[in-house]
């Protein structure tokens, strides 16, 4: 959960800003005519889970995932 906290919101930001007019995607597909999926301007950065980028950030996950589990474990058996 804190890794997820501390990239997930600015691993989706850009810098630009949002053009004046743009019609919002929230409650429903902006391409009606077909579903084309998630694409856009990040897909030429995008690379997937074997990107080097992504792969360095296993050993931080693994160490806060194996954190939650623990919390999650002591809350349940009532201890600190």
């Amino acid at each position: 959960m804190r890794y997820a906290a501390r990239t997930g919101v600015s691993s989706q930001l850009a810098s630009e800003p949002t053009p004046r007019g743009r019609r919002s995607n929230l409650r429903e597909a902006q391409d009606v005519t077909q579903d084309h999926g998630a694409q856009g301007r990040f897909d030429a950065t995008a690379h997937g889970a074997l990107d080097p980028s992504f792969l360095r950030t296993l050993p931080g996950a693994v160490c806060d995932l194996a954190a939650a589990v623990r919390g999650a474990c002591q809350d349940r058996l009532g201890r600190a």
